[in-house]
């Protein structure tokens, strides 16, 4: 009798151990899937906030249209008003001393992308594949900015009577046109930026099928 009672208890003890383990099993998975889906949830709202981010370029409604945007000609503009208060001082230099403007649109380029970088809801190839596009182009726009406004300074210390009584809008045109034109050379034109971020997109587009109910 004593031995069987010690086998029940001993059935007993591991019947509820394994009802215990089973439990911690189960409500451990249904934590990690709650962690799980919320975490897809937040991924899924940052990828659409960066495609509708790299899109807003190219919508003519958005204040981040690059139409509404003329970074060149600003900057011209800075630099021919600092000329003007400064040219008694320059006269008969080589080079343009007066500083350059910064380009606000690689500016805001740079910025955003570092969010992007260290943001922990932003799922790695999705991160990869954005930063490394608006890295290039950033430093590429801020590198032919900064070397196209220099040679206009330069130019404009030498040359000063080519650019008195210009409209200083014509003459932001201009400086505008080259830098454009050396942007295209590189692969950063309008419409090739339009082409990789609608490629861009479209790698957004594969991440956001993985979750398609229908498929």
């Amino acid at each position: 009798m004593d031995n069987i009672l010690k086998i029940v208890q001993i059935a007993f003890y591991l019947t509820g151990g394994t009802i215990a383990i089973l439990t911690y099993i189960k409500a451990k998975k249904g934590l990690l899937n709650t962690i799980n889906t919320e975490y897809q949830k937040k991924a899924l709202v940052k990828v659409e906030e960066i495609s509708d981010f790299l899109i807003s370029e190219f919508d003519e409604n958005s204040d981040n249209s690059w139409i509404k945007q003329d970074p060149t000609g600003e900057c011209v503009k800075k630099m021919l008003e600092k000329y003007e208060k400064y040219k008694d001082k320059v006269k008969g230099q080589d080079r343009w001393s007066l500083g350059i403007p910064d380009n606000p649109v690689s500016n805001k380029l740079s910025n955003w992308v570092k969010q992007v970088k260290s943001d922990p809801f932003v799922p790695k190839k999705i991160r990869e594949i954005v930063v490394k596009f608006i890295e290039e182009r950033a430093d590429n726009m801020l590198n032919i900015h900064l070397d196209e406004l220099r040679k206009f300074g330069d130019d404009l210390i030498k040359n000063p009577e080519d650019y008195e009584g210009e409209d200083k809008d014509r003459i932001g045109s201009i400086v505008h046109n080259r830098i454009n034109s050396r942007l295209y050379e590189s692969g950063c034109g309008i419409s090739q930026i339009e082409e990789k971020i609608h490629e861009v997109r479209l790698e957004i587009q594969k991440y956001y099928e993985k979750y398609d109910p229908i498929k």
